[in-house]
């Protein structure tokens, strides 16, 4: 009992981190695709205009300020709110079963890279290659420091193999639209 206690002011931290985190991963998965820079500051995506502190705030800036923007008063995609949701959840069931240490950060960097790929390819059907690139070579550090290398690259293997044979079949570069 005393162990459920302590874990949940860390779970509620790190629900609070994935709201932050599901803002700026789907901007990556926006902005990536269509060749803008992800240093840029947030902005309205129908008038452009810069958003301040005050509309930065997940999931609360979006109830408060009703799904439209503050600024031209265009109604905003609900994906905003369901990604700050989603990847805060998430976040919370990897820190209520891993707790804080390595396995944590381990899928936390790792399930962010499949939530960019999957907003990605759900929005544009295109899954960039640099987003791939950098997900494989941070899973393949973070497998060194967690001992799972030899079962993590016998995957990658298989996987990529699967993918190799379908090109090879059917002499298309990829499955779906990403």
């Amino acid at each position: 009992m005393g162990f459920l206690l302590s874990i949940w002011p860390f779970v509620i931290v790190c629900f609070i981190f994935g709201t932050v985190m599901g803002s700026f991963l789907l901007t990556m998965a926006l902005r990536i695709p269509a060749g803008e820079s992800i240093m840029t500051r947030s902005h309205c995506p129908y008038c452009k205009h810069e958003l301040g502190m005050k509309d930065l705030f997940p999931i609360l800036s979006y109830i408060f300020i009703r799904g439209k923007c503050r600024y031209c008063g265009h109604k905003l995609p609900i994906r905003y709110l369901l990604s700050e949701i989603l990847v805060g959840a998430v976040y919370a069931l990897i820190g209520y079963e891993f707790g804080f240490g390595i396995l944590f950060w381990k899928y936390v960097v790792l399930s962010s890279f499949v939530i960019v790929v999957a907003f990605s390819d759900l929005i544009y059907g295109v899954i960039p290659d640099s987003v791939v690139i950098v997900g494989a070579i941070c899973g393949l550090i973070l497998s060194i420091l967690t001992g799972d290398t030899v079962a993590h690259l016998m995957g990658s293997v298989v996987l990529g193999g699967m993918f190799l044979l379908i090109w090879l079949v059917t002499k298309k570069q990829g499955i779906g639209d990403g």
